[in-house]
């Protein structure tokens, strides 16, 4: 156990991250995150570290002065610039962020503050989920391009197929076109 993180006597280790940047990214900031993360029960723990990778220094940022609102803790996934994303933490005295590699870490923490502060598990979906909410936005689209084409009297082309009324033969094409039929040459049309 990191002797400087000097844990309560009733105070444990949920969660660590490595690799965590503090703050909102700077300009001309040298890039890399260096700092570690920790989350007990009670706090979260800044471990800042410098260059080479010593301890500079620990701040201790408690649970207890963390808003919430409507039943939530107000932990959030962020973004430090258009791709780097933030646990953005909401505090009493003002907000704290820090910056992850991965936005899934992001909010796993934002989700283990709000289970340990509310008692609420996070929502777990289905592992495939995703596929069902990506086939209904694509249902959605496609829905919507056909109204568009309606609209500017653009018809969606739909296969049909019959039986040619001449020879009896199994024949196919595009609803409202007509075509010959290659064995006896009737005309037909869908």
């Amino acid at each position: 156990m990191d002797e400087g993180l000097k844990l309560n006597p009733d105070e444990a280790v949920v969660r660590r991250s490595e690799k965590i940047g503090y703050g909102r990214k700077k300009p001309f900031e040298i890039p890399g995150n260096r700092d570690e993360l920790v989350l007990t029960n009670q706090s979260l723990i800044l471990i800042k570290k410098g260059l080479l990778g010593g301890v500079k220094d620990y701040v201790r940022f408690p649970l207890s002065e963390v808003m919430i609102a409507n039943g939530e803790a107000q932990a959030h996934v962020g973004k430090a610039d258009f791709m780097t994303p933030t646990l953005d933490v909401y505090f009493q005295s003002g907000q704290e962020s820090f910056r992850f590699e991965w936005e899934n870490d992001a909010r796993d923490w934002a989700d283990s503050i709000n289970e340990i502060l509310t008692g609420k598990a996070p929502e777990k979906k289905d592992d495939m989920a995703w596929v069902a909410e990506t086939l209904a936005m694509a249902d959605s689209v496609a829905g919507s391009i056909n109204k568009v084409r309606n609209a500017l009297g653009i018809g969606q082309e739909e296969e049909a197929s019959g039986i040619c009324p001449g020879c009896g033969a199994s024949i196919s094409g595009i609803r409202g076109k007509t075509i010959q039929c290659p064995y006896c040459g009737t005309y037909y049309t869908f």
